[in-house]
């Protein structure tokens, strides 16, 4: 049958048809605006599958859904499709750890033994009801069967003698859209706020001192610290999201696309790193982040014995037993030696 034959508006049709005979053989049609892989890799030349590892847009949970499309023919050998079969989920499983194990394996199956699914990988035939002559032929084996909505078996299509399997998702995300907005920002790279110290060491401060006027010295030290900005902080223009929160920065976000891109290059170890680091972004970012937009701040003052942890400083300021003089004393010495060894430096 050609291609155009098959052809719908909209959507790829992957297919693999029987070899050496009539009839038979599977096809999978992918929407067009899911990007997707063909894995033929695990194309077996006595096998009827198809496997395909789609990649939907704002796939939250999972990096991948893996799809397996199977058909298996009255009188084929049992033992070979098992063996087939259970080879093929554990190296998907091995490949793409991070896809959360979504194979639907669905297809004729007429009459095959096939509880291993469920007894080894934990899967469950969500079809229930008879495909074709009383039967349950066609059946969907899926571990994700709580994010779905139970099948619905329709009528037949054209002049088969099976129903069709309905089979859809339960949890659409209800996101606020929201608008795309273009916004004047600096330019603040950890390499442009270690250029920019650098030059601001550098400047000699002496025509300010020597100065005599108040406003004199306001307007020589403004426009250093102007011509400064302008160099090492330009101006940009950039898009950003009204629904983004306030903790989302350009680093957070290139650490989102670099862990999408390992995953989409199967890069499992730099995924999982990348992954780490996300995800303490989220739980931490206004804590212990690990961005420089938020710096970390408990690192000890003058006179603090190196200890900074968070039962040191209650102790300090609550003026428990760990204190040896009062939290009031403490904390007023603690801070006038700061700001002594903060201006020491500094002309008179």
């Amino acid at each position: 049958m050609s291609l155009e034959t098959l052809s719908l508006s909209g959507y790829y049709c992957e297919r693999r048809d029987r070899q050496g005979g009539r009839g038979g053989g599977v096809a999978c049609y992918v929407r067009s605006d899911v990007a997707y892989q063909r894995l033929t890799e695990l194309e077996n030349g006595n096998q009827e599958v198809l496997w395909l590892k789609l990649t939907p847009k704002r796939l939250r949970k999972y990096s991948c859904i893996l799809v397996g499309v199977v058909y298996h023919p009255p009188g084929a050998d049992n033992c070979d499709l098992r063996e087939y079969l259970i080879t093929c989920i554990d190296i998907t499983l091995r490949s793409y750890p991070e896809c959360g194990a979504l194979i639907p394996v669905l297809g004729d199956l007429n009459q095959m033994h096939d509880s291993f699914l469920s007894t080894h990988y934990g899967y469950r035939q969500v079809v229930n009801k008879p495909t074709q002559l009383g039967a349950i032929l066609d059946k969907i084996w899926t571990n994700l069967a709580p994010v779905y909505y139970n099948p619905l078996v329709l009528s037949q299509l054209g002049t088969s003698d099976h129903c069709m399997v309905l089979f859809s998702p339960s949890m659409y995300p209800t996101l606020d859209p929201g608008a795309v907005q273009r916004i004047t920002t600096r330019c603040t790279g950890r390499n442009d706020k270690a250029a920019f110290a650098s030059a601001l060491a550098k400047i000699r401060w002496e025509p300010l001192y020597h100065t005599a006027s108040c406003q004199g010295q306001f307007e020589y030290f403004q426009s250093s610290m102007d011509s400064l900005l302008e160099c090492w902080f330009p101006y940009k223009t950039v898009s950003r999201h009204s629904t983004d929160k306030p903790w989302i920065t350009d680093t957070f976000r290139i650490l989102v696309r670099k862990r999408q891109r390992a995953r989409m290059c199967a890069d499992l170890t730099e995924a999982r790193r990348l992954r780490n680091r996300v995800t303490g972004w989220q739980n931490n970012y206004g804590v212990n982040s690990i961005s420089p937009e938020f710096p970390l701040f408990r690192t000890g003052l003058p006179e603090s014995g190196g200890n900074t942890s968070s039962h040191s400083w209650g102790s300090r300021l609550r003026g428990t037993p760990n204190s040896r003089v009062s939290p009031t004393s403490c904390l007023t010495a603690t801070w006038r030696h700061w700001q002594n060894q903060l201006t020491n430096s500094w002309y008179p």
